[in-house]
């Protein structure tokens, strides 16, 4: 109610038609000190003022402590109005009501807020419910922000785990045709698998090591076995081929490959 007829009053004097409100020194209704521009509320009844220079001294010089309104009130004392004409308060160094807060701590607060308008990219006159709608737009921003950040990611993820599916589908499938016309034990697939996807000129050099099978040439002379019907240089070579792993493992199949390939044959 304060603030409506406040402003209206400003309206007034604006359009030339009424004496704006000010704030004078010790109730003299002389020069003004400040000029009063919004009644809000944060812990009780607030005013925000354009100091004047004399005023701005006078308050940083110590010279008054306190600001002391003049209003209309009611038989119960609650307040219906502020004067029509002429100052609405004045600076004080004795105020009516000694709960009043010194002007000193006031005027920090209010310096505090201009400069979060000014942080925000508001006017150095937004009014408080305009600074806190301010911070609230820029928190749901944030968070709309972070959210589609967030999604962007699993969305990322998602994709590069679908062209790592279809690399692998790919290179298997490669490792089958292959292994369709060259004997190459099942164990060996997902290594030479995992090769070829680590790098691929490498891993397809060992792919290529196991050749197509051939039949004996005619005349050839018959297998030798040992005991245990396999040929005993080539049962080392596989055992020790499956005792290793990782890179170590696809080394030994591109020195021995056709070694490999004859043992596995031959169980």
């Amino acid at each position: 109610m304060l603030n409506e007829q406040l402003q209206a009053a400003r309206a007034l004097a604006d359009a030339g038609k009424a004496s704006r409100p000010y704030i004078d020194f010790d109730h003299a209704g002389g020069e003004a000190a400040a000029i009063p521009t919004e009644f809000f509320w944060a812990d009780g009844i607030r005013l925000r003022v354009e100091w004047t220079a004399a005023g701005a001294a006078a308050v940083s010089g110590r010279v008054y402590s306190y600001f002391s309104p003049e209003f209309f009130a009611d038989k119960s004392g609650k307040v219906t109005a502020i004067p029509a004409v002429g100052p609405i308060g004045a600076l004080v160094n004795t105020p009516a009501f000694q709960e009043i807060e010194r002007i000193a701590a006031s005027l920090t607060a209010q310096k505090s807020m201009i400069e979060i308008a000014k942080a925000l990219g508001l006017p150095e006159t937004a009014a408080e419910a305009e600074i806190l709608a301010k911070i609230a737009e820029l928190q749901s921003a944030a968070t709309e922000s972070a959210t589609e950040a967030a999604n962007l990611k699993a969305a990322l993820a998602a994709k590069e785990k679908e062209a790592a599916d279809l690399a692998r589908a790919a290179v298997t499938a490669e490792v089958e045709r292959h292994a369709a016309s060259a004997c190459i034990p099942d164990a060996a697939k997902p290594l030479i698998v995992e090769a070829i996807l680590k790098d691929g000129a490498e891993g397809r050099k060992i792919l290529a090591s196991f050749k197509p099978a051939q039949k004996p040439a005619a005349g050839a002379p018959p297998f030798k076995a040992g005991a245990s019907g396999k040929d005993a240089s080539g049962a080392a070579i596989l055992a020790e081929y499956r005792s290793k792993t990782g890179e170590d493992r696809r080394k030994f199949y591109a020195a021995n490959a056709d070694a490999i390939h004859a043992a596995s044959s031959a169980e």
